[in-house]
């Protein structure tokens, strides 16, 4: 997830204008957005080039240069992406969409700037699966026979997820792209 992020932001605004003429920095809109198709070309070339450069360090046992980064940077990168993941996610509990950004008190803002939005099934959807998840957790820690469930829990509520949207087609409406309806 870390990697992914990295080249996500890495890639923000890397198009020259010949091969995305369509898109101006100043309209709000992200490049990928806008030219998808080269865009996705050149986070398919990056993630292969980082594919392959870690595959090489693997295969190189690089691994012990991470001893040379100090504890609290490890832990401060992990962390910063905990928030970043976190923040992505939170346009899909509440159900509507919010402008991304490099700064956490950019999209805090555009999140509780438009809190009343909410969409009531998308945030009471996301609570159940938390709980689920959280449940199968403690369930998993508190009886040792049942320990399998803690890395079982992801799995059972993907299924249980992909079951649900296939039974009530409406679910899976896509209101994100300012439909009149949604």
């Amino acid at each position: 997830a870390m990697v992914s992020l990295l080249i996500e932001v890495g890639l923000r605004g890397r198009l020259t204008e010949d091969e995305c003429p369509g898109w101006d920095p100043n309209s709000g809109r992200q490049q990928y957005e806008v030219c998808q198709e080269q865009y996705a070309r050149l986070a398919f070339l990056t993630s292969l080039a980082s594919g392959l450069i870690q595959f090489g360090a693997g295969v190189l046992n690089l691994g012990f240069l991470v001893s040379f980064l100090g504890h609290p940077v490890v832990s401060g990168f992990t962390s910063a992406a905990a928030i970043v993941i976190g923040l992505s996610q939170l346009k899909d509990w509440l159900g509507y969409p919010i402008a991304k950004s490099q700064f956490v008190h950019v999209t805090l803002y555009s999140t509780f700037s438009r809190i009343t939005q909410t969409n009531p099934l998308n945030l009471g959807l996301g609570l159940i699966w938390f709980g689920i998840l959280y449940a199968m957790r403690w369930v998993a820690g508190k009886y040792p026979k049942l320990k399998f469930m803690r890395p079982l829990g992801p799995l059972v509520t993907c299924v249980l997820g992909i079951g649900i949207m296939m039974g009530f087609p409406s679910l899976h409406k896509k209101c994100y792209d300012n439909e009149p309806d949604c």
